[in-house]
C-alpha cells in the first residue's frame, strides 16, 4: 500500500492542494502527507471510525499540513482542488462524478487501479463526456516481488462542472453516467 502512494510521487511532484477522496486507512493521501510535509492534503472520508484513526496518525507525526473531512464526497460544495486521487473506492464511472466537481478547471484526478482498468474505462466514456474531462495519461506499474501490477490514470477537468453533478450517492451508484 505505501509503495503504491509513492508511485504517485512522480505525478503529483507539483501539487500544492489535493483531495484523496475515500481515504480509508489514508492511503495515498496520508502516505503524501508524510512524505512531502509543505503540500497541503485533505483526507475525505465517510466513515468515522477511520477518521478517528486518520487523527491519530496525523496526531502522533505531528502533521500540521493534513485536515480531515469526516463526510461524503458529494455534500462538499465550495471547495476546489488542483489534485484528487482516489484508490479502491468505486468504479471510474462512479469516481469521476464523485471528484471532478471538486476540483478546478485543470485540476487533475489521479485514479489508482488494478490491470482491469480498460473495462471501466469503457463504462465511463459517457461520465468522461458529460463531466467535460479527458484522459491525460495512463502509467503502467509492475509493483515488486511479482505482487501485481497498478494503473495509475491521470483524468483533466476542462470545463467547469455543471451544478447538477454530483447527484445522490444513490442514484450515481444506481444509474451510472
Amino acid at each position: 500500500h505505501f509503495y503504491d502512494s509513492l508511485l504517485l510521487t512522480e505525478i503529483t511532484k507539483d501539487f500544492d492542494n489535493l483531495i484523496d477522496v475515500g481515504s480509508g486507512a489514508g492511503f495515498p493521501g496520508m502516505v503524501l502527507s508524510i512524505f512531502d510535509e509543505s503540500k497541503t492534503v485533505t483526507l475525505l472520508e465517510p466513515t468515522t471510525k477511520r477518521c478517528k484513526f486518520l487523527e491519530i496518525v496525523k496526531d502522533e507525526l505531528n502533521l500540521s499540513n493534513v485536515t480531515i473531512i469526516n463526510d461524503r464526497a458529494e455534500n462538499i460544495k465550495n471547495k476546489s482542488f488542483k489534485f484528487a486521487t482516489a484508490r479502491a473506492v468505486a468504479q471510474i464511472n462512479v469516481l469521476l462524478e464523485l471528484v471532478i466537481p471538486l476540483l478546478e478547471v485543470n485540476g487533475l484526478f489521479i485514479c489508482l487501479k488494478g490491470s482491469n482498468y480498460q473495462e471501466e474505462l469503457e463504462k465511463a466514456e459517457n461520465a468522461i463526456k458529460e463531466l467535460n474531462v479527458e484522459i491525460k495519461n495512463i502509467y503502467h506499474f509492475e509493483l515488486p516481488n511479482d505482487l501485481g501490477k497498478r494503473v495509475i490514470v491521470v483524468f483533466e477537468k476542462k470545463k467547469k462542472t455543471n451544478p447538477k453533478y454530483p447527484r445522490p450517492y444513490a442514484s450515481i451508484v444506481k444509474k451510472p453516467l
